[in-house]
């Protein structure tokens, strides 16, 4: 007759089992909190430094726009009567009124401005080549955007005076 040997269980502080490996599972509480607390110092010094290093940029007007060419200003016009907009496209002609009055405006705003990652519904653009400013009627910001000189493409936008760009609209 054959007699079998059964473990009343399987939990290890009953059945010990002897441990064949020369490192544990895992680490220790303390170990993973020290790890921890290593990546969370680092993490917050990038963001830092991110925040930090995107806060303010100076535009070089050279690279950003070219003075030698015209402008297109496209206005959205709201319809009262409809939820529909319409249109109205103008051409900034070189040495123009409105053309010499953007260039000033632009030479003005070359400093404070910041990065942003939205994504914005204007009232008006400007446009040249690679070159794009957005604006509001009576508003405190503007929005631009370029390829600067390695390809990439930057949006950056500024604070303005209240309706410091309305001479484009009128």
């Amino acid at each position: 007759m054959l007699v079998a040997r059964l473990l009343a269980s399987d939990l290890p502080s009953e059945n010990h089992r002897p441990q064949t490996r020369n490192f544990p599972y895992t680490s220790t509480l303390c170990v993973m909190r020290q790890k921890m607390r290593k990546y969370l110092n680092l993490s917050s010094i990038i963001i830092i430094l991110m925040t930090f290093l995107s806060c303010q940029n100076k535009i070089d007007l050279n690279e950003v726009i070219n003075q030698d060419s015209p402008f297109i200003l496209t206005q959205r016009i709201q319809k009262v009567e409809s939820e529909y907009s319409d249109f109205k496209i103008d051409t900034l002609k070189i040495n123009s009124e409105k053309w010499k009055d953007f260039i000033t405006f632009m030479t003005n705003n070359k400093d404070n401005w910041k990065s942003t990652p939205a994504s914005y519904n204007s009232d008006f653009n400007i446009t040249q080549n690679e070159f794009r400013l957005l604006g509001w009627k009576d508003g405190k910001s503007v929005v631009m955007s370029y390829k600067d000189k390695n390809g990439k493409i930057r949006q950056l936008t500024k604070e303005i005076n209240n309706g410091e760009i309305d001479f484009l609209t009128n």
